[in-house]
């Protein structure tokens, strides 16, 4: 019988392994919540979003708002029902998961105020992305503050009138750079879990 659990065990450990696996080529990250592996496919690391002679305020708002958006998946809506091991188990004070669902009904109600065509975007549909965008913008800001801590300011970049923080927002403004024809926006309103585009970044800056 014990062998018989632990065969189990290794076959589901199997599939959330093969699950897991990433086309180095693939341009997107993802979080697991069991066993909490962070995936950072090499197709990923290249500009616009990384580049080792970039700027690092270039570097922190591509790459970095991108880590930062996967490590807060671990704390939204979802993953805050999973303890450090990947458990479904309730391991926030009942005090803070009643400050987290209030402040995460504010920003369901922010995006419920957007639309596209006349058709309002779903803030509880998008709820843990929107919260994984926040945070991963945050942790980046912070992050590229301690680096110039460490390192020093860096220099302003020759015909830019914008400074090294300014250029942090603008990078991270600059990963939802996307077009979509009609039928594409629809879809993804009514389907998918990511706000349309220009919401991901506008959304932040009000």
């Amino acid at each position: 019988q014990n062998q018989m659990v632990i065969n189990r065990q290794l076959h589901i450990y199997i599939g959330i392994f093969w699950q897991s696996w990433l086309h180095p080529m693939r341009e997107s990250l993802s979080l697991s919540i069991l066993p909490h592996p962070s995936l950072f496919p090499a197709g990923i690391l290249q500009p616009p979003l990384y580049d080792p002679e970039f700027p690092q305020s270039l570097n922190y708002g591509g790459i970095g708002t991108i880590i930062g958006h996967e490590l807060t998946h671990g704390y939204d809506d979802w993953g805050s029902h999973y303890d450090k091991y990947g458990n479904l188990k309730k391991w926030w004070t009942e005090e803070s998961y009643e400050r987290f669902i209030k402040r995460a009904l504010c920003i369901a109600n922010l995006y419920e105020s957007f639309t596209v065509y006349d058709q309002r975007v779903n803030g509880q549909l998008t709820l843990g992305e929107n919260i994984a965008d926040m945070g991963g913008l945050k942790l980046a800001y912070y992050a590229y503050q301690k680096w110039i801590r460490d390192h020093g300011p860096e220099r302003p970049l020759p015909g830019l009138k914008y400074n090294h923080n300014q250029l942090l927002f603008i990078a991270f403004a600059q990963n939802w750079c996307i077009k979509r024809r009609s039928p594409s926006i629809y879809l993804q309103l009514l389907t998918d879990k990511h706000a349309p585009e220009q919401y991901r970044y506008q959304s932040l800056y009000i």
